[in-house]
């Protein structure tokens, strides 16, 4: 729970086994500002209930949520960081096959299987339009809005699996992966800049390199830019 009246960056994940994996930014923080976690129960992105039209919105209801969970201010919020999964968004729909055994999307580093292909052309043309007008978006609430990517998946770039399909497993692959980092969270700083999945240049530029050719299957990410702009602002 953020110390009352204290000043708090809030981080967006999408489960539990997200911020098992993530909460020890907690101790790499270099600023005076919190950091603080709000679970989406979800990708806000691929909800049903998400438009093009709502999705600020329900980006904004997290943060509603967040205030009256946390019994803070919205004053006292002064950055939402907002962590999303890519799921092969981009991808051209040459890049679906077509499976009729497939009961849920298979993902591979060239391409999505699934019994549907219009259900992966829907899912991703409806997603993609969301997270490009999300990229574009400076302030949600008047609090400053930042967004960064996992691709394929959180699990694809920490723990080298995008096909982890249970939540046990999910959570066992977190807590392993939390366990290793306990007490040398600096160790993650290196984690997160391994050359073979970290994307490099400004904040635009890694997402426009994201949204080249199958990209967004493969193993990217650029959250180390959140943790640049850490160093930086405590300089």
């Amino acid at each position: 729970m953020p110390r009352k009246g204290k000043k708090i960056i809030l981080i967006l994940v999408e489960g539990g086994s997200d911020l098992i994996s993530l909460e020890l930014i907690k101790k790499l923080n270099r600023r005076q500002e919190e950091i603080a976690f709000k679970i989406t129960k979800g990708d806000i992105t691929s909800n049903e209930h998400t438009t093009l039209a709502n999705c600020i919105s329900k980006v904004n209801d997290k943060i509603t949520e967040f205030i009256a969970e946390s019994k803070v201010k919205k004053g006292d919020i002064i950055k939402l960081v907002h962590i999303l999964d890519t799921d092969g968004t981009y991808i051209s729909d040459d890049n679906i096959e077509i499976d009729s055994t497939a009961s849920n999307f298979i993902y591979t580093d060239d391409k999505i299987i699934a019994n549907s292909k219009d259900r992966v052309s829907e899912r991703n043309a409806k997603k993609k339009s969301i997270m490009d007008k999300l990229l574009i978006t400076a302030k949600i609430s008047n609090i400053d809005y930042e967004l960064y990517y996992m691709s394929c998946n959180l699990d694809h770039v920490l723990h080298n699996r995008r096909d982890i399909l249970t939540d046990e497993a999910k959570k066992q692959f977190s807590n392993a992966f939390a366990d290793e980092y306990y007490g040398r969270e600096e160790e993650f700083l290196t984690f997160i800049n391994d050359d073979s999945f970290k994307v490099s240049g400004s904040y635009q530029e890694t997402w426009s390199f994201i949204k080249l050719n199958s990209n967004s299957l493969k193993r990217y990410s650029n959250l180390w830019l959140f943790f640049k702009k850490d160093e930086e602002h405590s300089e």
